[in-house]
């Protein structure tokens, strides 16, 4: 049972991400991912698709193609029963009672069920973006994870939003009180320099180059900022803030800025 105990029970599209995730990682370790994959790269040993071997004889298999049908199946079973372990009674009233169904089968069944990468759904995700704020220093952490989790389910529907608007609503959840308004003045205008740079070195492929900002990242002539990078200085600075429990000292970035700032 302890290794079902992080995937959550799958009721519908609302926690169907979570559930997908949890799931993939238990088929990974337990070896039968390629059950449930569709890749066609025969070199990507992980995600490429495990198929029903096919005996050269239909009517007359040879003993070994007996053993690895024997041992495909098996497999695939197994890959089933993880699936099906952790699905709400209802859902499962959905999948066909059925011995022969494979595995693939029933993944891909409860994908074109759950998996509704709609517009609507992408609105949502964008308004919960919007609600999210951060308490305080020690809720820092907690807080970047909700963007990074809620930009990556984004990007798993093909609608990953662009590295600066990530950014944007990243800082605009920051608390208006103490040294934040700095920190969040200070990320913005290092974005805008950013932007301004490439603009400059990159004439007529500043959209291109947004879009593609981390691919970028390593160019020793213009820095790029980055939604990560920006998740890494939020996490600094509040740590900085937690072990001096007073005001920003010479350790903090932008310690000296939040100082002549008054």
């Amino acid at each position: 049972m302890g290794k079902f105990n992080n995937i959550p029970e799958l009721w519908g599209t609302e926690n169907y991400y979570e559930w997908c995730r949890q799931t993939k990682q238990l088929l990974l370790g337990q070896g039968v991912y390629n059950h449930v994959s569709n890749g066609m790269n025969l070199f990507n040993y992980v995600k490429y698709t495990s198929t029903c071997p096919r005996p050269l004889i239909l009517s007359a298999p040879m003993i070994v193609e007996q053993e690895a049908l024997k041992m495909w199946f098996k497999d695939d079973s197994v890959a089933k029963s993880i699936i099906l372990r952790k699905i709400n009674s209802s859902v499962l009233t959905l999948i066909p009672d059925n011995i022969s169904i494979t595995a693939q089968e029933v993944w891909n069944m409860l994908t074109k069920l759950y998996d509704r990468s709609n517009v609507s759904l992408q609105f949502s995700l964008c308004a919960q973006i919007s609600t999210f704020q951060m308490k305080g220093a020690a809720d820092a952490k907690k807080y970047v994870v909700l963007h990074t989790h809620a930009n990556d389910r984004l990007a798993c529907m093909g609608a990953k939003p662009l590295e600066a608007d990530m950014i944007y609503a990243l800082l605009q959840g920051l608390p208006r009180t103490g040294i934040w308004p700095v920190i969040h003045k200070n990320i913005e205008t290092e974005l805008e320099h950013s932007e301004q740079s490439i603009r400059m070195m990159l004439p007529g492929f500043f959209n291109a180059v947004l879009v593609t900002l981390h691919q970028h990242a390593a160019s020793p002539v213009i820095r790029m900022y980055t939604f990560k990078h920006t998740t890494q200085m939020i996490i600094k600075e509040a740590m900085q803030m937690m072990s001096e429990s007073s005001a920003p000292g010479p350790g903090s970035e932008y310690a000296s800025a939040a100082i002549q700032g008054g």
